[in-house]
């Protein structure tokens, strides 16, 4: 499980993830942005994306939380 901070995963952790070989991903993203960055990262290094998930947290606010389950191709 990867919940980064707003600003996404970090390139070097990213990288890290990517290569740990781990077969499953679970990814958690506040930013929009951010979380894309994530994905397309790792969609790139062979996960791809199974389920996404938005849950409102923060009710009465623009605020979602995206989670998504990534396995190894």
């Amino acid at each position: 499980i990867v919940d980064p901070p707003r600003s996404g995963l970090p390139r070097d952790a990213r990288e890290a993830l990517a290569r740990s070989g781990v077969g499953h991903v679970v990814l958690v993203g506040c930013d929009p942005a951010a979380f894309a960055v994530d994905l397309g990262g790792l969609s790139g290094a062979g996960y791809q994306v199974t389920s996404v998930a938005l849950i409102d947290l923060y009710p009465q606010t623009a605020r979602v939380e995206a989670v998504a389950h990534l396995g190894l191709r």
